[in-house]
């Protein structure tokens, strides 16, 4: 009876991540980009290049380089597996595309996009407040 208790316990106290997507909603300004087969570290500075994006709580998303869209796509927030952790984690999925990034948030103010496939790059945003 313990050892099934035991079992019960461990597998029910397993909880997937949660990302509450209304937190996501609204407008991020890019900061930074690192990653690739050279590791290389890209900022809006060493490119010349701003880039923004906005997510809505209708499922839309929009991508600005220089303030043009260059990008506006439906997406979900759907937890698969992660090939950092090796176990569920929110991801974000666009229409259209095949790759997924990881997402989550540091506080309410800086987002975090990891392309989810090995030699990948990792996308930090900060929240444009309005």
């Amino acid at each position: 009876m313990i050892r099934f208790l035991a079992i019960f316990i461990a597998v029910f106290s397993i909880q997937e991540p949660v990302l509450d997507e209304k937190e996501m909603y609204g407008t991020w300004s890019w900061v930074q980009s690192s990653g690739g087969l050279l590791g290389n570290t890209l900022t809006p500075d060493n490119i010349r290049l701003s880039k923004k994006i906005v997510l809505t709580k209708d499922h839309v998303i929009m991508y600005y380089a220089n303030d043009s869209l260059t990008l506006k796509q439906n997406y979900q927030i759907q937890n698969e597996k992660s090939i950092y952790s090796h176990s569920p984690a929110p991801v974000l999925r666009i229409s259209g595309m095949t790759k997924t990034q990881t997402i989550s948030l540091r506080g309410q103010d800086t987002l975090f996009l990891r392309e989810n496939v090995y030699d990948g790059y990792a996308h930090v945003y900060v929240r444009v407040r309005e």
